[in-house]
């Protein structure tokens, strides 16, 4: 063997290998414990919150917008946390979450009470007639409420489900065209790529 090839073998062996970052939950617990009950437990306020498509488009943010959990709080190119950038498992900004109750949930007394009634006593104050104060770290630390903020997110936009709720390419497009709204911070092959097929059965 040549001395240079020999040389490069060993560089190569003496480099660090760069760990690979797994997602933090298991796709099919997370699927069952988490957004399954909580769509369902709200679908009586909001009807057909636990519709099978919305379950899968669910799983499917989260493991795109945080990885599966590993991010809680939006990490900038440089590694960093993004100043008020997003929030838990999907990655709601406060600004959009502030604005969810101002501009949706104020308006129906039974969603906005529902809504308040997943936080301790307190986390949603109200400051005037139509601004409100809100405990944005529920986000990060209640898997539920996340769920549920990210849900209504969905649920107050206008548009028809596939047929098919395991065609993740359809879901990656009411992802992108309701819940991701710019074109700059990801793309529709993206969700497709993060999308855990285990939980499709």
């Amino acid at each position: 063997m040549r001395p240079i090839y020999l040389l490069l073998m060993l560089v190569a062996f003496a480099l660090p290998t760069q760990a690979q970052e797994s997602d933090v939950f298991n796709p099919i617990q997370f699927k069952n414990h988490i957004v399954v009950p909580t769509l369902d437990a709200m679908n009586e306020v909001f009807p057909g919150s636990n519709n099978p498509a919305a379950v899968n488009l669910m799983i499917g943010i989260a493991y795109h917008e945080s990885k599966g959990g590993t991010y809680l709080r939006q990490v900038g190119n440089s590694g960093g946390v993004v100043l008020d950038g997003g929030l838990g498992i999907y990655q709601v900004e406060a600004e959009t979450h502030t604005s969810i109750y101002e501009h949706y949930l104020r308006y129906d007394e039974n969603r906005m009470a529902y809504a308040k009634s997943l936080l301790p006593v307190g986390a949603v104050k109200r400051i005037t007639v139509d601004a409100y104060e809100l405990d944005h770290e529920a986000l990060v630390r209640d898997l539920q409420y996340a769920t549920f903020v990210a849900r209504v997110l969905i649920y107050k936009s206008s548009f028809h489900w596939p047929e098919d709720p395991r065609d993740v390419r359809a879901l990656a497009k009411i992802w992108d065209e309701k819940y991701n709204r710019n074109p700059r911070a990801g793309h529709v092959h993206q969700y497709v790529n993060d999308f855990p097929r285990s939980v499709l059965g």
